[in-house]
This record gives structure tokens, sequence and C-alpha cells, in this order.
């Protein structure tokens, strides 16, 4: 809990302190945010939007959490420029409401979180009726015994989600405190000690 604290405080600090935003956006005289057209004339990627794919019913080959990072068909190791390229325009963006200076872009149901230029976050809250996420190429449906197939026992359990460690990359199933049911996944960095 006290590393998780410093890595808001930590984060906060960060982006309380930055002026700049490196989004690419430009926002018009009427106050319409627009992103520019991708620079790059690569295929798109085969984005995750709804995890519309099947999952095994055999169950997983192997441990999923070396992709923890690849979540819904995003990587954490983009940039905003490469997102664009890969998912094309998003159907929204805006700046977070909590974090001054990230800006989201939201892809059907999952939201990507830019802090100059490049990747911060990826959460997915899929819909009631299709309640799936992909974590690389691999469909897991949001259910706890799911994901404690495809992911092992977590890193750390708090009272409000699993949460899976790769190195600088956390990966955290959210839950309601009251029923457990699974509301979100977000893959994010880790900052602090």
């Amino acid at each position: 809990m006290k590393k998780m604290l410093t890595a808001v405080v930590l984060m906060l600090a960060l982006f309380n302190t930055t002026s700049s935003v490196g989004n690419g956006s430009v926002t018009s005289e009427s106050g319409q945010t627009t992103i520019p057209e991708a620079e790059t004339s690569a295929p798109q990627a085969d984005i995750i939007q709804h995890a519309d794919l099947q999952f095994p019913e055999s169950g997983y080959s192997e441990v999923l959490t070396e992709a923890i990072d690849q979540v819904n068909g995003f990587d954490m190791s983009w940039s905003e420029a490469e997102t664009l390229a890969s998912a094309g325009p998003p159907d929204s963006i805006r700046e977070d409401e909590l974090l001054p200076g990230i800006y989201e872009y939201e892809y059907g149901h999952t939201t990507v979180g830019f802090y100059e230029g490049a990747v911060e976050y990826i959460v997915v809250k899929p819909p009631k009726d299709k309640p799936l996420f992909a974590i690389g190429e691999n469909v897991i449906p949001l259910k706890a015994a799911h994901i404690r197939e495809a992911l092992g026992e977590p890193d750390y359990e708090a009272e409000d989600g699993d949460v899976y460690i790769k190195e600088a990359t956390a990966l955290k199933i959210f839950k309601d405190p009251g029923d457990g049911r699974i509301t979100s996944v977000e893959s994010f960095w880790i900052y602090g000690e």
C-alpha cells in the first residue's frame, strides 16, 4: 500500500510540474479537440475493442504474465504516433480529470492514456454482454477463476483488486469491494521505489 501511495504522489508531482503536453492534438477556436492523421501508411493492427475472439476451453498453455503490457491490442511501449498508426483515430479524446497533462484516447471499451506522447496506461471496461479482455493474443473471460488460470497467482492482493507485475509494468484487475465483481482491467507503469 505504501508503494502504491508513493507512486501516486510521484505521478501527481510529475504531472503538476510539467506544463507542456506532447499529445499532438489540436484545439480549434470552437474548443473542439482533434488529432492529426497518422503519419504512416502502415497497416492497422488488430485492435481488440470488444475482445470478441474465443478463449481456449482447454485452458492456457502457459502463464501469460509476460504479456501484461499488451492489453486489448494496445502496447504500453507505444508512442502516441505508433498508437494512431496501429489503431487509427480514437472515438474521442479528453484530458484526464484527475491527472493534468494526461490525455485519454477512447477506443470502444478501451481507454489509452498518454503523457508527453507516450502510453501511460491502458484501461479496459468491457461491456456486460462481452465480459472479455485480451492479454497479448490471448482472450480471457472476466471471471476470477479464468484470470488466475491465465495469469497465475497475483503478486499483490488489494481490497479493490489483484495486481500482477512484470518489470516496470503492472496489471491490476479491479474488483467491486462489495460483491467481488470485476469492474475493469488496467495496465500501467510502476513508479517509485
